[in-house]
């Protein structure tokens, strides 16, 4: 019984040991995930910060864009303005005769041409605009896809957070489990120290009643043959009765020591019983930290399955940040079309300017010949006025010339 005992204790004393290797593994294991967890949640944010830096250089590149239109239409409203001027100086040279008129016959196509030329500008600018609004849109849905981001991670770190209590909760009921196991382990090795000792008191008991019983069972083969001796030697009945009171003293002697060594033999039994008693207690709490060690795997298993699902939606979230990279990589490459497109502008808006000047500078300059012309021509009324006013037949002939030359 007690080697059955003793061989049970050390089967679930290696069963322990091999359930605290276990959950150590896992505790490893379950230590392993949070830091990839945690350099997962690193990552992401890392690439949420480039996200919201590239939308931040998309918006700037916008305002950007949008200031370079406001300069365009500025400048498009001043081409207008001095356009604007030009037709008016131009209707008012037409009151001056033909020959304002013919000057003024060029100001209309160039007018027209830069007319031309504006509206080309607000098609491109109004396609511009579109690329612009589509590009506002497209960062809007990454705004909105990071903002979705950045949520998936808050939950993925709640997970986290949650898994490392319940890790923390493990490892605090593995180090309990631990504990209670070193002390069941010092009250196995006391209750088997105490056993052992009974039963070395018990063994020394036994034989000391077996040596008794022996002396008692001499002592009345003695005393029978004593007997037989007086029924036979009658003659030496007293001295027979005297050995034989000295023998019954001895046998009472005896008998008393075998009821003394039968006492400590009931009290042996007695803690004997007390240690199996203590024995079966500490069975018991080993089979109840066994269920508790049963119940803590458990735990441990639905910790991991949550860390699988979380893995799962980490494994999503990073599918996720790559189709967003793509998209942003889509975008800055429409971005650095648009750049070109805007640099062709700026190019077509300076060889505008340009010939802007030039067709500025070129009306200034028939401007002044009109009015040269204009004055020419008031100059040779004035004088046709004064001849008429004071006729001499030399002086007619010559102002024909003029006349004709005017018309």
């Amino acid at each position: 019984m007690q080697n059955s005992d003793e061989r049970a204790l050390e089967r679930k004393q290696r069963s322990l040991d091999m359930r605290e290797q276990n959950l150590t593994r896992k505790e490893q294991a379950l230590t392993r995930q949070e830091e990839q967890s945690k350099q997962r949640a690193k990552s992401n944010d890392d690439k949420a910060s480039d996200l919201r830096d590239k939308e931040q250089a998309l918006k700037e590149r916008e305002r950007s864009m949008e200031e370079r239109q406001r300069d365009i239409d500025q400048r498009m409203k001043e081409v207008e303005t001095q356009l604007a001027a030009q037709q008016a100086a131009a209707q008012a040279a037409r009151k001056g005769g033909r020959l304002q008129a013919l000057l003024t016959v060029p100001a209309i196509v160039i007018f027209i041409a830069v007319g031309y030329l504006v509206y080309q500008l607000q098609e491109r600018q109004q396609s511009v605009r579109g690329e612009l609004d589509n590009l506002l849109s497209q960062a809007q849905r990454l705004t909105s896809a990071l903002t979705e981001s950045a949520r998936r991670n808050e939950q993925l770190n709640q997970s986290l957070s949650t898994s490392q209590a319940e890790a923390s909760s493990a490892g605090a009921e593995l180090q309990g489990l631990r504990k209670e196991k070193a002390q069941l382990q010092q009250e196995k090795s006391t209750l088997q120290s105490n056993l052992n000792a009974s039963e070395t008191k018990v063994r020394e008991l036994t034989q000391a009643v077996s040596d008794a019983k022996n002396e008692a069972a001499g002592l009345h083969r003695q005393l029978q043959d004593r007997a037989s001796e007086n029924a036979e030697l009658a003659g030496k009945q007293n001295e027979l009765e005297d050995t034989l009171s000295q023998q019954q003293e001895l046998i009472q002697q005896q008998t008393a020591r075998i009821e003394t060594l039968a006492s400590e033999l009931a009290d042996t039994a007695a803690s004997l019983q007390q240690a199996t008693d203590a024995l079966e207690r500490s069975n018991s709490d080993i089979a109840a930290a066994h269920e508790r060690e049963q119940n803590l795997a458990a735990q441990l298993e639905e910790v991991r399955s949550a860390l699988a699902a979380q893995n799962t939606q980490q494994q999503e979230s990073d599918t996720a940040q790559a189709a967003l990279t793509t998209q942003v990589e889509s975008l800055t490459a429409q971005v650095k079309t648009l750049e070109a497109s805007n640099a062709a502008l700026s190019q077509e808006n300076a060889t505008l300017a340009q010939e802007n000047t030039t067709l500025s500078k070129d009306l200034a300059g028939k401007n002044k010949e009109v009015e040269s012309l204009t004055n020419q021509v008031k100059t040779l009324q004035q004088e046709v006025t004064e001849s008429r006013e004071t006729p001499k037949p030399e002086a007619q002939a010559p102002l024909v010339n003029p006349d004709a030359g005017v018309s």
